[in-house]
């Protein structure tokens, strides 16, 4: 949304409908010094959680935010609310929990590979896959579904190796590891 703008120092976002303030747009943002989200309806649930720490890292949130008090406008009981007043005790928080865990496989040259992996969390929590600590590159071959289920058709003893599911938050991160063997 804001990539390339990195000398941006002001950001007045009054009166936009927003609702949630993603996490990357600070990482592309590293000269802003002031943010004014005011009057907006701000959905302050465990995704915001990020934005109000920050703002309480930060020597002077009042510096960050200006004059500015932004509001929380959902869920109901957070109505009203002050991004200043609220802390991590007012959500139900959780960093990633992997309740499937992928496990070790062993596939011949030219069949299916398929690795599980299912995280819980609140916010709920992204999945990569990571091969011999490297990002998985995806192809036609090497896709990762919906469910986060890694599938590479037609296997290569190229793919054989060390295989992680990175889950993460904005709370946590956690990673799993299966060794896969490809045999001929």
């Amino acid at each position: 949304m804001f990539k390339g703008l990195t000398k941006l120092n002001l950001l007045y976002s009054d009166n936009n409908i927003i609702r949630k303030i993603p996490h990357v747009i600070l990482d592309s943002l590293t000269s802003l010094g002031r943010l004014r989200p005011d009057k907006n309806p701000l959905t302050c649930d465990c995704d915001i959680l990020w934005f109000i720490n920050a703002l309480k890292k930060s020597h002077h949130p009042r510096v960050v935010l200006g004059n500015s008090n932004p509001l929380c406008h959902y869920p109901v009981e957070m109505s009203g609310k002050s991004l200043l007043e609220i802390t991590e005790n007012d959500f139900h928080c959780a960093s990633p929990d992997v309740i499937v865990v992928p496990e070790n496989k062993t596939v011949s040259v030219g069949e299916q590979l398929q690795l599980s992996c299912k995280a819980v969390g609140n916010p709920e929590p992204f999945i990569t896959w990571v091969k011999d600590d490297i990002d998985l590159e995806l192809s036609q071959r090497v896709q990762v579904f919906q469910n986060n289920t890694l599938i590479i058709s037609k296997a290569e003893r190229t793919d054989g190796g060390h295989y992680k599911c990175v889950t993460s938050n904005s709370l946590g991160r956690k990673s799993f590891q299966a060794m896969v063997n490809v045999n001929d």
